[in-house]
């Protein structure tokens, strides 16, 4: 009888308990309004909400669409 080997890969649990299937996630990195993005409005410029400069990353299902936050 020969043995089988079963194949192991590491899942993000963040990716797992969102319930995404992880060989169809990507990682994306987007640009938010956030802490920095507030301290500068509020004390330089303004207008700073048309262009946020906080980052986050977060996971694409690209079978759905649905995107998870990944802090």
């Amino acid at each position: 009888m020969a043995d089988k080997q079963q194949m192991v890969v590491a899942v993000d649990p963040r990716i797992a308990a969102a319930g995404m299937d992880p060989s169809k996630v990507t990682y994306e990195t987007e640009k938010y309004c956030g802490v920095i993005s507030l301290v500068i409005g509020f004390c330089i410029f303004p207008c700073i909400c048309c262009c946020p400069c906080d980052e986050r990353q977060v996971a694409v299902d690209q079978s759905t669409g649905r995107r998870v936050v990944l802090h």
